[in-house]
């Protein structure tokens, strides 16, 4: 009976009217890229030290820097995008785009940007060079030191504190062990007539035949000596704490120059080369000082702890870094 009476009340039930239909729900944020950000643009602000981002269709961005002394860099990156952010450099941004300008913003930055197709192509904001050869560290130890060329071979202290000058022909790869009568720390070396061996925060001149130290100069910094070229009876040098300046080996007098963490001076042919990471900068040093050309080595094992640069009559060699195995390299450039 109740199972009659249950069918006799469903089907006497009445549907009632239709409500109308209700409004439709928000859009959901798209995934797609706004198109009119791919380009060059040219940074307006917020952005200090950075001339031009370049972001291609394949979502490959370039970032173009430039300091003073006109020391150029270039990084790059796989960038992510939606409709209305970027993440380039692991900074995620907000993107407006409003006829030629580009506003990138955040908590923390507001940078503004504007549309320049004369923005230079990233293969031309710095002459590329490849690797052509490398030599194995005599020691394996920490390489992180500037090295020089003496006419026949290239000459490199090869740990963190020796008394033993490596001198390595670049040809041949054969390594001739020089005694030094001091150890040295960090040592690095430059040949102009003498060797001229950093030692923490002096620098020893030293006897070719003997390796006796004959002078030693002033402290020359509160950090380490990095790197160091002579040029006529000034001594450039650079610092572990990324000062670059200049000793007068006459008059003792100690000149600040410039910031800039250089690991490898080089003076060949009139001109400072000085190596920083995957740079090298050509610097003229008159009518004033300045990078003329930026040369940007292609190369996974010379980007960072690194050591010094040399020439050594026909090609550059640097000390490179490899972090898969922890191992100096000198490695032969392309120029």
């Amino acid at each position: 009976m109740f199972f009659l009476a249950f069918i006799i009340f469903t089907g006497c039930k009445k549907e009632g009217p239709t409500g109308p239909e209700g409004p439709a729900g928000p859009t959901g944020s798209t995934t797609a890229v706004n198109p009119a950000i791919y380009g060059k643009w040219q940074v307006l602000s917020g952005m200090p030290g950075t001339k031009y981002y370049i972001l291609k269709t394949d979502n490959s961005l370039f970032r173009l820097d430039s300091a003073d002394y006109g020391f150029k860099s270039m990084q790059s990156t796989m960038a992510m995008l939606t409709y209305t952010q970027i993440n380039a450099f692991s900074t995620i941004f907000n993107y407006t785009i409003s006829n030629d300008t580009l506003n990138l913003t955040n908590f923390t930055y507001n940078v503004v940007l504007k549309r320049n197709n004369n923005t230079p192509e990233e293969s031309a904001w710095m002459t590329v060079v490849t690797v052509t050869d490398s030599i194995e560290s005599p020691t394996g130890s920490d390489g992180r030191e500037d090295i020089a060329f003496d006419g026949t071979d290239i000459l490199w202290t090869s740990a963190s504190s020796s008394s033993t000058l490596y001198k390595i022909n670049p040809s041949t790869h054969a390594v001739v062990n020089f005694p030094l009568a001091h150890s040295y720390y960090y040592g690095a070396v430059n040949f102009a007539t003498f060797y001229w061996i950093s030692d923490d925060d002096v620098i020893d001149k030293v006897n070719t035949t003997t390796g006796a130290v004959i002078s030693t100069s002033p402290i020359l910094t509160t950090s380490q000596i990095k790197s160091n070229a002579l040029i006529g009876s000034d001594m450039w040098y650079g610092t572990w704490n990324g000062e670059v300046l200049m000793w007068n080996i006459v008059s003792d007098v100690i000149t600040p120059l410039f910031s800039l963490y250089v690991e490898g001076m080089e003076y060949t042919g009139g001109f400072l080369y000085i190596f920083s990471g995957h740079n090298i900068y050509k610097c003229q040093l008159s009518p004033s000082f300045e990078a003329i050309t930026t040369y940007y080595v292609d190369y996974p094992h010379v980007s960072g702890n690194n050591g010094g640069i040399t020439f050594d009559g026909s090609h550059f060699w640097v000390v490179g870094y490899n972090y898969n195995i922890g191992e100096h390299k000198l490695y032969k450039l392309s120029i």
